[in-house]
């Protein structure tokens, strides 16, 4: 059955009591500042690639990307606003007039939804400190604008994006038509769950909140139009959703398009500081608190990925930005980075250091949660163990089974964190799936998508702080028919129970390589041991009469680098595995 918003309000409640008898000490060691820091280190490397018009170039390609210029003139004016950085105001000053005198033109990269949220913020923050002739050549092109040549007519996302840029027009005098906003809004209401999530087409989760992001900013910067109420309410569920949905390491639910690029967590950090704010202003404090941490978490999930230079990983790995591993074709090291800069930039003006972080639902678990049927997804936090399993996969994005594998101060992508995903695969996808063999043909669980499996059936059997399990039974795709799993999150790790008609071989994916450093694995007949820098990831298996658990030379690209496969074949019908994440110095 589907997790229901009553049933987020249940857990919730739960939630609320452990927080009160948890350990509130602790948290990451990041502030408000940290923020700056972030977007210190990304406008320093990129100011560099900043021609005399203004214009930010791609350090890979030599040319401008999307919307790479206006939210460099939004983080780079949020420096000089907050961080007291003169040397950057006339580099913000030429980023901003570049970029408004790009969507009079309407030659915005094809992106001019992206522009206003953008240059408006950079307006609002360079406006005071600029001479009077300069603002009043930026308040004549904002009038300039067109927006049916600069906009693109969108129903998804972009649509949302252009609405809160106009709606910020509208509330700061530069322009927006409230009635043309709410047309447009009109047709992305329907798009919202009960949950409060968005659904952009086929489910990406990093849209979700992308689309929540512009929503809660519209409301932020006081848009008062038809959907004001229905905004304010499904925003604030889907706030809460996503506390249950965030992973113990910071990041957002893995699923879909633009997963790992780290504007993902710049997102999340936006939509936890307006709630440690809002609930805050309603006196709950434990709640906004566990918003607080939360917020603190995804902003220490991105630190961990700033470059020798400065600027971001756009995507969680280490290869050099050239290689564009883990990319979307439309990811580039200019833009992606930029618009985390933005992203921190609002949210650092929304950070309020006084409101004290607790305990929150990411580490403290104790509950599981199916997602469906837009989004296929389960989740399950126990015992600091945290499990995301895609019931019915996407060829291009996330197969079928386990896609990750976290731990509560485990760090490394090793659990993995993510999967190979079936297309352009010539040897299959990889999660923690199963493979049977019928008729001299290997058919594998995990090439399996939403159009071959007919069903599955999610069952959540327990959920406890101690111990969360789950069954899920498969109907249709494989030859067999069936197949029953059985998923177990406690403090011992994540044990795995199978069950087919006929023997079958159990797959299990370990991570092999960064970009960076490979990791060394040792693998026995029963046992398997991974590891990458201070992490471990060890497999066993737990049925007394299997063994023959082998390295195969099956591999491919998650995002967060290459992934390979352990094996091994069943004797009878039913197996059980475990694996365990632990931290380990180096010797």
């Amino acid at each position: 059955m589907n997790t229901t918003y009553a049933d987020i309000q249940n857990k919730l409640a739960q939630f609320l009591l452990r927080q009160k008898q948890a350990d509130r000490t602790g948290g990451p060691s990041v502030n408000r500042e940290t923020y700056l820091d972030l977007i210190e280190g990304i406008v320093g490397y990129f100011r560099q690639y900043q021609d005399e018009r203004g214009c930010i170039l791609d350090p890979v390609f030599g040319e401008e990307k999307q919307y790479s210029t206006p939210s460099y003139a939004a983080a780079a004016a949020c420096l000089v606003r907050f961080r007291g950085r003169e040397d950057l105001l006339r580099s913000a000053c030429d980023a901003l007039t570049f970029s408004l005198e790009s969507m009079v033109a309407a030659r915005c990269n094809n992106h001019g939804n992206f522009y206003t949220v953008m240059v408006v913020h950079a307006y609002l923050w360079l406006e005071p400190l600029v001479a009077a002739d300069r603002r009043d050549e930026w308040k004549r092109l904002f009038a300039s604008v067109d927006i049916s040549k600069t906009y693109r007519q969108a129903y998804h996302n972009w649509s949302i994006v252009a609405q809160a840029g106009e709606a910020m027009r509208l509330k700061y005098g530069l322009g927006g038509d409230l009635e043309e906003i709410d047309r447009n809004l009109e047709l992305q209401i329907p798009l919202i769950t009960e949950l409060g999530m968005y659904v952009d087409p086929n489910g990406p989760i990093a849209y979700d909140q992308f689309s929540r992001l512009f929503f809660r900013m519209m409301l932020n910067h006081g848009y008062s139009g038809r959907f004001q109420g229905v905004l304010s309410e499904y925003s604030r569920r889907g706030a809460v959703t996503s506390l249950f949905l965030q992973s113990p390491t910071g990041e957002i639910l893995l699923g879909g398009r633009s997963a790992q690029h780290q504007w993902n967590e710049a997102e999340q950090c936006y939509i936890f500081e307006s709630y440690a704010n809002f609930f805050a202003g309603e006196g709950d404090m434990a709640l906004a608190g566990a918003f607080k941490r939360a917020a603190k978490l995804s902003l220490a999930s991105i630190t961990r990925w700033v470059r020798p230079s400065g600027e971001l990983n756009i995507v969680r790995n280490r290869y050099e930005p050239a290689e564009r591993v883990g990319y979307e074709g439309y990811s580039f090291h200019s833009q992606y980075n930029l618009l985390a800069a933005f992203m921190l930039a609002a949210a650092y003006t929304l950070a309020d250091d006084a409101i004290a972080d607790l305990p929150c639902p990411a580490e403290l678990g104790g509950f599981a949660i199916h997602l469906g049927p837009h989004f296929r997804k389960v989740v399950l936090n126990a015992g600091g163990y945290y499990v995301v399993v895609q019931t019915k996969g996407e060829p291009n994005y996330n197969p079928t089974g386990i896609i990750r594998i976290q731990k509560l101060g485990c760090a490394q992508p090793i659990g993995p964190a993510d999967m190979v995903p079936l297309k352009g695969k010539t040897e299959g996808a990889i999660s923690y799936a199963v493979q049977t063999e019928y008729r001299g043909k290997i058919q594998r669980l995990a090439d399996l998508t939403k159009a071959e499996l007919d069903e599955v059936y999610v069952k959540i059997e327990e959920e406890s702080a101690q111990r969360c399990a789950v069954s899920l039974t498969y109907i249709g795709g494989l030859s067999v028919n069936r197949f029953q799993r059985t998923i177990v999150a406690d403090e011992r790790g994540v044990t795995v129970h199978d069950e087919l008609p006929q023997r079958f071989v159990e797959e299990i994916p370990v991570f092999l390589f960064d970009g960076q450093e490979q990791s060394s694995i040792e693998v026995a007949s029963r046992k398997a041991t991974v590891r990458l820098r201070d992490e471990l990831q060890t497999v066993t298996i737990l049925s007394e009469s299997d063994e023959g658990l082998t390295l195969t030379d099956r591999s491919g690209l998650s995002r967060n680098g290459k992934i390979g496969c352990l094996q091994y074949e069943t004797k009878g019908t039913r197996t059980s595995y475990r694996v365990e994440l632990t931290r380990k110095e180096r010797d």
